[in-house]
């Protein structure tokens, strides 16, 4: 598979540290607000999300947050009701992956570019978190 942008280097960051639609990061997940679930594994050393924003938010130097889902390698508990599944190579990603459409929150810029960009995601697989996180609000 092609990368969405072969221009980009992953792990490089973002082209002149400006964040698109679809800008998959590795952050801190110190930076990512999830509630702890009973019996989980040990926190993590890395997140991975995707940028979910309009591109007009993510121009806007006076945003300083942008809407992100987080993505899990945990493919075993992909229930199609919440969730779109990611391709190996699509945004970067070393493995198949699921977007957690159920799992929105805004996310500092800073915090993003603190973090590794990998790739951006196919302007499809956006369209498809889009249209999941939109159903599961109920527009």
């Amino acid at each position: 598979m092609e990368a969405a942008n072969p221009a980009n280097q992953p792990g490089a960051p973002s082209p002149a540290g400006r964040i698109r639609p679809g800008d998959v990061f590795v952050v801190d997940p110190f930076t990512v607000y999830l509630a702890p679930i009973p019996g989980a594994k040990p926190k993590r050393e890395t997140r991975w999300v995707a940028v979910i924003s309009s591109e007009a938010d993510c121009n806007e130097k006076w945003c300083r947050t942008l809407l992100v889902v987080v993505l899990s390698r945990g493919t075993q508990h992909f229930w199609a009701r919440h969730d779109v599944l990611i391709a190996k190579g699509d945004g970067g990603v070393e493995e198949e992956v699921i977007a957690q459409c159920d799992t929105v929150f805004p996310m500092l810029k800073t915090d993003l570019l603190a973090g590794t960009f990998k790739d951006q995601l196919l302007k499809d697989t956006v369209a498809q978190i889009r249209a999941k996180v939109a159903k599961l609000i109920g527009t």
